[in-house]
Parts: structure tokens; sequence; C-alpha cells
């Protein structure tokens, strides 16, 4: 879960101090993929049982930072009622993006943003009463506030997704817009993206107005099919990122190595890995001694728990 402090504006009307996303939660039970003619042999199990296994959880998990916020004096007019989550976005149509199982658990008035794929699977539900589409940015694009998918998705806050019709290979930008600073993005990996990816590089170059990444969220492990087909980069592909977009902290995100029940689990490779060995590959690549490199500043490298809070500060 994500949680947006809000503008003073904001907090006086809604009488909460955050805009809380949940990001394409899978909170129980394995993955089975029942809408290919494979589906027998694609079934994914979580290693770990999630602390929060459900949307009701989800929300004691909101009213109670929004408790917390109010006793600090952060909303003036809490309103009884009001500690719900606001909205879950979905990046993406496979199953372990979009696991219904756990979508039902959710209110229907919760609102839904998502990738169009997943927008029209999801309405097939008849159970979330308000869907909403978002967009691929498009590389020609260079004013992101044209993106912004409408209200109700505040003003201040807008998802898109880097896209190239690489299946798995993607990434999300949530860009925030806090008052009177700059606009801030955190950019969620869940595989990893090629640095040549036309909606990446302008992302990172073409931007307007200007977007300093805060925060990526990658895996370190990579992953491949019979080590030939690549499915993610690892560490080695969220390092060149980190690189490139500068952000003050890397979050690992589907780092987890699941167990997969199904035949395709013989097909699977993944090859952990660590940050310093991934520095220590870009000294030999870059053909640079370890002085040189060592000016190149490393994001904060950080773990959350299953159950635990982590703040992105300033």
């Amino acid at each position: 879960m994500l949680s947006f402090p809000r503008p003073a504006a904001d907090r006086e009307v809604s009488g909460k101090a955050f805009y809380h996303i949940v990001a394409e939660r899978w909170l129980f039970g394995p993955v089975v993929d029942t809408g290919h003619w494979f589906s027998w042999i694609l079934q994914f199990e979580q290693p770990q049982e999630a602390a929060i296994r459900d949307g009701k959880a989800v929300n004691a998990v909101v009213a109670e930072i929004e408790e917390t916020a109010a006793a600090a004096g952060l909303v003036p007019n809490r309103r009884e009622g009001s500690a719900f989550l606001d909205a879950i976005f979905i990046n993406h149509d496979e199953v372990d993006h979009l696991h219904k199982p756990s979508l039902l658990t959710f209110d229907p008035r919760i609102q839904i943003f998502a990738v169009p794929a997943a927008a029209t699977k999801i309405e097939t539900w008849n159970h979330f009463l308000q869907v909403y589409r978002y967009p691929n940015l498009d590389p020609s694009t260079s004013d992101w506030r044209a993106l912004h998918p409408r209200p109700p998705l505040p003003s201040w806050l807008t998802v898109f997704r880097l896209y190239d019709n690489n299946h798995d290979l993607w990434a999300t930008a949530i860009i925030y817009s806090p008052e009177n600073r700059k606009d801030e993005a955190i950019l969620w990996v869940p595989h990893s993206i090629p640095m040549e990816q036309p909606a990446l590089r302008a992302f990172l170059t073409n931007m307007e107005p200007p977007i300093a990444v805060k925060c990526i969220m990658h895996p370190l492990h990579r992953s491949t099919v019979l080590g030939i087909i690549k499915n993610s980069d690892g560490v080695d592909g969220g390092l060149a990122l980190a690189r490139r977009a500068k952000p003050k902290y890397w979050v690992k995100t589907h780092h987890q190595l699941l167990r997969n029940t199904g035949a395709f689990g013989r097909l699977l490779r993944d090859y952990p890995g660590t940050l310093e060995s991934a520095v220590e590959r870009e000294k030999k690549r870059n053909k640079i001694g370890r002085a040189d490199s060592g000016g190149k500043e490393l994001p904060q490298l950080v773990e959350v728990g299953n159950g635990v809070s982590f703040v992105l500060d300033d």
C-alpha cells in the first residue's frame, strides 16, 4: 500500500491526512492461470503468508494510519467512517498482477484505475462500481500532465505506464505533486525495463514540468525461462535504472522466489543478486577502479518486510 500526503485544502474537505492506494494486491492463495490452454502448468504460490490478507484488513491499516495522523493534529475535521482505502491501481492484466480472489474482498465502492486490458477484465466481474483506464506514455509526449486519468483521481496524483509491446518488461510511473515543491515520482518496475525503451528514455529526459524520481521499486533476482528468455534483469537492471533516474530510494519488490506448483516451474530459473555484486560487475564493464566508481552515489536500498511500513523522507 502507498499512502500520499494530501494537500491542506484536500485534508479539510476529505477529513483524511493521506490518499491510500493498493497496487496489484495478491493477498492469499495460489495464482492459477485459467484463461489459457496451459493453465494446468502455470500455478504460483507465495513463499510466505501475507500479513494482511483481505480488503477489510487493508482498511484496518488505513484506519490506524488516519487515527495516528488525527492524533498528531494533521486533520482539522476528521469524519467518522472516512478511514478507508481510496483507490486500487492495476498495471497489468496477468493473473499474478490481477488476482481476482484478492480483489473481490475489497469494497465495490473503491475506485479502480487500470491499464485498458485489465480494466476490461475487471468490468466483467460486475463487482467494482467505478473502473477507470489510464494510458501508456507516448514517447512523443512532453507534458506528462496530459496523461492524468481524470477525476476522481486527485489532480496532484498521476499514473501512467511505460510500455513498449514487451509483455513483461515495463514500468508504472506514479507522480505526486506536493504543494510548493517539485513533482516527485515512484517508478514501479516488477520485472525490469530496458534502458533503451523509448517511453523510459522520454520519461527520464523529456518530461515537462521536470520530475524528480524519488524511489524505484525493482527486484534484485534475475529470472529467465530455461536460461534463455529474459523475465527480469534483476539487480543489474535495477542498478542501470538507478544510475539514470538517480532516486533517493530503491525499494525491493517482486524479489521473493515464488513456489511454482505447476510443470512450468521446471522451466523457470531464478538467480539471486546483491547490489554489491552488481556494482562490482559495473566496475569491470566500465574498466574503472574502485576509487573512480566510489563517487557514483547509490540509492538507499530498502526492504519493507511483510506487514511493515517505511516512510520515504525528503
